[in-house]
C-alpha cells in the first residue's frame, strides 16, 4: 500500500509539473508570438520561416557579401591599428544633418524613407571611415590637381560661384571619386587573398 501512495504521489507530482510547464511554454509562446508568427490571414498564421526563406532566397547571395566585406574591412582595420572614434561617427552625422536641413529635410525623416535606424547608419559610417583612413594615402587630392582637372574639362569657373568655393567643390569631387576607385581595389585584394568558405550557394 505504501508502494501504491508513492507512485500516486509520483505520478500527481509528476502531472502537475507537465502541467506547469505547458502553461509556461505557452505563455511564452505567446509573448514570444512575433519570433515564430509575424501575421496571419484568416486566422492562418503565416510563420517568420518563411518570411526569412524567401529573403533570404532573393537577398542572400548580397546580404551574405555584404557581411563577409564588412568582416574584411574591420580585421584590415585591426590588422593596421585603424580606428573609427565616436567623434569620427558624430562628426559624419553633423556633416549629414547639415546637408539636409540645407535641403529642408531631417536626418529622422531621411532614416524613415530608407527604413534606416540610426544605428545602421553608424554602422554604415564607421565602415566606410575605417575604409578612408586605410586607403588615405591614395585619395589625397591637390591644388595642382584640382587645376589640371580644369584644364581638361575646360570649363569657366561660374561668376555666381566665388572661385575658391568651387574649387573645393572639385576637390571633394575628385576625393570621393579616387575613394571610390581606392575602396574597390581595397575590397577586391582583401576578398582575394581572405580565405572565404561558403557552406551556402546562393
Amino acid at each position: 500500500m505504501d508502494f501504491l501512495k508513492k507512485i500516486s504521489g509520483y505520478l500527481k507530482t509528476r502531472t502537475a509539473v507537465i502541467a506547469v510547464a505547458i502553461l509556461l511554454l505557452g505563455g511564452l509562446g505567446y509573448y514570444y508570438k512575433n519570433l515564430l508568427v509575424v501575421a496571419t490571414v484568416n486566422g492562418s498564421p503565416i510563420s517568420r520561416w518563411s518570411v526569412l526563406s524567401q529573403l533570404e532566397a532573393s537577398s542572400g547571395k548580397s546580404v551574405l557579401d555584404s557581411i563577409i566585406t564588412k568582416k574584411l574591412i574591420e580585421d584590415e582595420a585591426s590588422s593596421k591599428n585603424v580606428s573609427v572614434s565616436a567623434e569620427d561617427i558624430d562628426g559624419e552625422i553633423k556633416i549629414i544633418e547639415e546637408r539636409l536641413k540645407e535641403q529642408g529635410g531631417t536626418l529622422e525623416a531621411a532614416l524613415k524613407n530608407e527604413n534606416m535606424t540610426m544605428e545602421k547608419l553608424k554602422e554604415q559610417i564607421t565602415i566606410n571611415k575605417a575604409i578612408q583612413k586605410l586607403v588615405a594615402d591614395k585619395i589625397a587630392v591637390s591644388d595642382e590637381d584640382v587645376e589640371n582637372y580644369l584644364k581638361q574639362i575646360g570649363g569657366d569657373i561660374p561668376k555666381s560661384v566665388p572661385e575658391a568655393e568651387f574649387k573645393s567643390q572639385i576637390k571633394a569631387q575628385l576625393q570621393n571619386q579616387k575613394f571610390s576607385t581606392e575602396a574597390k581595389t581595397l575590397i577586391d585584394s582583401l576578398r582575394a587573398q581572405a580565405n572565404i568558405k561558403y557552406f551556402v550557394e546562393y
